[in-house]
């Protein structure tokens, strides 16, 4: 018997057992005996919870994108404020050693 090892099925001797890690999904239990016990019911169920892991995946596509587009700009933006801050603290450093040459002066 063949029998994938995707994250969305787990296999038993004589079914599969279609599932996900989303809590919303509850498991379906397909027996393998399809032409016995396999109704058009099962196949209903079988593709509206294909629709729905498709939308999921869709949704998941799109703030995966999103969150990319922030992670990126953030980048951008520390890099920035690293670049200010050590003009910053070059500055303080000039003035410190001014302050210093006065004091002394």
């Amino acid at each position: 018997m063949w029998c994938s090892r995707s994250p969305l099925t787990s296999c038993a001797r004589d079914s599969i057992v279609i599932s996900t890690a989303a809590p919303e999904f509850n498991a379906k239990i397909i027996p393998m005996d399809f032409e016995k016990n396999f109704t058009e019911n099962d196949l209903t169920i079988l593709e509206q919870r294909i629709d729905e892991l498709i939308d999921t995946m869709g949704q998941l596509k799109y703030e995966n994108s999103n969150l990319r587009q922030q992670q990126e700009q953030l980048v951008i933006e520390k890099s920035a404020l690293v670049e200010k801050t050590e003009m910053a603290k070059t500055r303080v450093e000039a003035m410190i050693t001014r302050l210093r040459s006065l004091e002394l002066g």
